[in-house]
């Protein structure tokens, strides 16, 4: 309410046709919930829960039914647990990878936004290094290995290596694999910003018809560990125990239909005879029915259709008209839509379709552009930029979100403005007080420099002055002692004086 206001939005009860959200119960009771809120003013909006997230929701229901499974989970979490917290085990599960000429990963977590894709990669690296895993678990619980591991990891460990020496329960793992890629694919395909309602339909429609299959046959997995036990009693070195087929085929159907009966029971707002169901009258792969369809949704959104004075009878003369204008067209539904209220003749031809147009492109479907914004929200504020406003944050994370990539983003424009015209606050690491700070040091230092410039003229002046006494002293001794030589001399005669006279009377000068 408070964005709708802020935004100036104050007729957004006539504008609002949908809603999406999580399955909280803040969002989905049925009393006080915001969508039960929601509908006691508008009654023809639909409220529709993240199908990815009902579509975990139905694995998770199905965990608690089947033994099997949960047994399954359970030992995925244990090898996650074994290797996440311990990097010597990892080290030696790639030396034991190593010394068998074999690739493994490491085992993943099962919980996450994507449960289902997570769940199937955990399981697909079991199974494809199936025996790496068994030989580092036998190493492990050896009587000769020194030093010995603590009881809790050798009890972990056997419990782990008991299962998959289990022969019905390597066929369970790999019958799941196959499960669980249908699963996943389901729940990426949920994941898609552009899913449609008709596309969430199809995809689920898609992955009951592939569930339903692997019933009746064994899957690629499960063939290769049966032809590999009967011809050699052995599957990739490991001879396993409890061999017993019939088990499995009887759980492998148990299976199947549990997990079609919780998604059918998660997704029953999407079934035939829905609302959100309906809309896919306008896709042509579903003609000719289609006349109580189109009344259907005529009378959900009555007041709607009241609203814009549109009559029944005017829809079912347009719908005839795009028709005819579908069928000429292979794009998608939502392209074909697109298109006709892109042209503003066509919305005036369809001017009582393309409300419903509208209505089947804006529906949410998922949310899952909201988990990924949390995860952007941690990226954007970490604990270097942790004292962001809202509004900043918002920004960063629609540029994050929506932006182009990277790849095709030019930041020279960006950086330039955010350069000249930014405020102090976002430049990082920027002073303000750095000039004033850096012209008093420089007038410290000139200072500084005058002062020594003025003791290194004075030390100068000074020893120059001693050199020059210095000179004078030994010029006055010189000119005594010429004088003294030259009165000596004329004093006496020349023949009486001897040249070492003279010389020890010089150096006594």
């Amino acid at each position: 309410m408070t964005s709708f206001a802020r935004g100036r939005v104050d007729d957004w009860k006539k504008r609002l046709v949908g809603f999406g959200a999580d399955g909280a119960a803040v969002n989905f009771g049925k009393d006080n919930g915001v969508q039960a809120l929601l509908k006691r003013d508008i009654a023809y909006l639909i409220a529709l829960h993240c199908v990815a997230h009902r579509a975990e929701r139905g694995l998770v229901d199905s965990l608690k039914e089947l033994d099997k499974l949960k047994a399954l989970h359970q030992n995925l979490k244990w090898l996650y647990k074994h290797y996440k917290f311990s990097p010597k085990a990892l080290h030696e599960l790639r030396l034991v990878a190593e010394a068998l000429e074999e690739k493994v990963l490491k085992p993943t977590n099962l919980a996450g936004a994507r449960f289902l894709p997570y769940i199937h990669k955990a399981n697909k690296i079991v199974c494809e290094s199936y025996a790496v895993f068994v030989t580092y678990f036998q190493d492990l619980i050896s009587t000769e290995r020194r030093p010995k591991p603590s009881p809790k990891v050798r009890g972990r460990a056997y419990r782990i290596l008991t299962f998959l020496m289990d022969y019905d329960n390597v066929l369970f793992s790999y019958f799941m694999r196959d499960t669980f890629e249908a699963l996943s694919e389901l729940s990426l395909n949920f994941q898609k910003d552009s899913l449609t309602v008709c596309d969430a339909v199809e995809a689920l429609e898609t992955c009951s018809l592939k569930l339903v299959d692997l019933q009746f046959q064994p899957t690629e997995g499960m063939q290769e560990v049966i032809d590999a036990v009967s011809k050699t009693g052995l599957f990739r070195g490991t001879k396993l125990k409890y061999v017993n087929e019939g088990q499995i085929l009887f759980l492998r159907k148990k299976v199947i239909d549990v997990l079609i009966k919780h998604l059918e029971k998660r997704f029953q707002d999407l079934q035939k005879g829905s609302v959100p169901s309906k809309l896919s009258i306008f896709n042509p792969s579903q003609w000719p029915s289609d006349r109580q369809e189109l009344a259907d949704i005529c009378e959900h959104y009555q007041p709607l259709m009241d609203e814009h004075s549109v009559t029944t009878k005017m829809l079912k003369s347009e719908f005839i008209l795009y028709k005819s204008y579908a069928a000429a067209r292979t794009l998608r539904m939502p392209q074909i839509f697109s298109g006709i209220l892109c042209d503003t003749e066509r919305c005036k031809q369809y001017k009582g379709l393309s409300i419903l147009f509208e209505i089947y492109l804006v529906l949410a479907v998922n949310t899952t552009v909201c988990e990924r914004g949390f995860s952007c929200m941690k990226r954007v504020k970490n604990d270097w930029r942790s004292c962001l406003g809202t509004e900043q944050l918002s920004r960063l994370m629609f540029s994050s979100i929506e932006g182009p990539s990277m790849d095709n983003f030019d930041a020279a424009g960006a950086v330039e403005k955010w350069w000249t015209s930014g405020n102090r606050a976002r430049r990082p690491g920027f002073n303000p007080w750095q000039k004033e700070q850096e012209q008093e040091i420089r007038d410290d230092l000139y200072e500084d420099l005058v002062l020594m410039d003025q003791e290194a003229e004075q030390e100068e002046n000074v020893r120059q002055e001693a050199i020059s006494d210095e000179l004078g002293l030994e010029a006055e001794n010189v000119a005594a002692g010429e004088k003294r030589l030259a009165e000596a001399l004329d004093d006496s005669d020349e023949s009486d004086i001897d040249e070492s006279d003279i010389d020890t009377f010089l150096k006594d000068y």
